[in-house]
């Protein structure tokens, strides 16, 4: 008998899982048919490797400082110039890949951590804990992101830790309504309902059924929250309200630039262009996802 009466819930298991495996691996055929998603693929790999081995790569370090050899173009000695205090420009680019790379994902890892949690029990449970989950929701996006951050460092101060943390609480919001979302779609599937007529617990049929099943968007908005998280903190930066010295930021290396920018072009130019290629190669790798992971592109 209990074996007749668990089939069903058998079957529709098996039928998930190879469904899945089929999406999965659809999914990356199709990515690496995108050209230009697998480019930026391989220049956003470059730089988490640059930030990973920073101090491997950098002439020098962050902080080493010689007045004498201040605001110098580049040369030599000195790849990409120096700023004005005497520091290695190049050094401290590849440093600021390091910060860089260090606010992007652990931004998203608090991210997922809090929007997803609170997308899982709105989405599953419903009823009142759906309605002030959203309702709290609903509030902080009336409020622009970067203001709230601003409010948040310019009350508990500046620093890497203090930027991270004030990111991240305006940036789990995008995830909790789209957990929510595929919760509320997937829990009527009929694998769902085959689960929960056999008895399994809430919290398995959300980590074994609807969390993998959703994991393809989620993959999505979080690739493509690493570079929002990226400008934000460059935008703090930029105002003197995001990393403190010695710590390099590409953001604050621009605004520091201002000063000398007419003459000495290589303190404001180098930078961008790392924000802008970081924006953009992790953009294309989250719009190469988003592509691959369609289900309506399966032939």
């Amino acid at each position: 008998m209990s074996t007749v009466a668990n089939t069903p819930a058998r079957v529709a298991s098996d039928v998930q899982r190879k469904g899945e495996a089929s999406l999965w691996r659809d999914a990356r055929r199709r990515f690496f048919k995108n050209k230009l998603a697998v480019a930026a693929l391989v220049v956003a790999v470059a730089l988490i490797l640059t930030a990973i081995f920073a101090n491997v790569i950098a002439p020098a370090s962050y902080d080493y400082s010689v007045i004498g050899d201040a605001l110098q173009f580049p040369n030599r000695q000195h790849l990409l110039g120096t700023d004005s205090v005497g520091r290695d420009f190049l050094s401290r680019l590849i440093y600021g890949a390091r910060i860089s790379m260090i606010v992007g994902f652990s931004v998203q890892a608090i991210a997922v951590l809090i929007g997803v949690s609170l997308g899982m029990l709105a989405g599953l449970l419903g009823g009142w804990v759906d309605y002030l989950i959203m309702r709290c929701v609903e509030v902080l996006t009336a409020i622009p992101g970067i203001l709230f951050a601003l409010f948040l460092i310019s009350v508990f101060g500046g620093g890497l830790r203090n930027v991270i943390l004030a990111i991240a609480l305006v940036g789990w919001i995008d995830l909790c309504r789209l957990t929510r979302a595929q919760f509320l779609t997937l829990r009527e599937k009929d694998y769902v309902l085959a689960a929960r007529s056999i008895g399994t617990s809430p919290f398995q049929i959300a980590t074994r059924h609807l969390l993998p099943n959703a994991l393809a968007p989620l993959i999505v908005a979080v690739t493509l929250g690493i570079p929002s998280a990226i400008f934000t903190e460059a935008s703090l930066s930029f105002l003197g309200l995001g990393i403190n010295d010695p710590l390099p930021s590409w953001g604050k290396m621009v605004a520091d630039a201002n000063s000398y920018i007419r003459v000495y072009w290589h303190l404001g130019l180098f930078p961008t262009l790392l924000i802008a290629t970081t924006m953009l190669s992790f953009s294309f790798v989250g719009d190469g996802l988003r592509d691959a992971l369609d289900p309506h592109l399966n032939k």
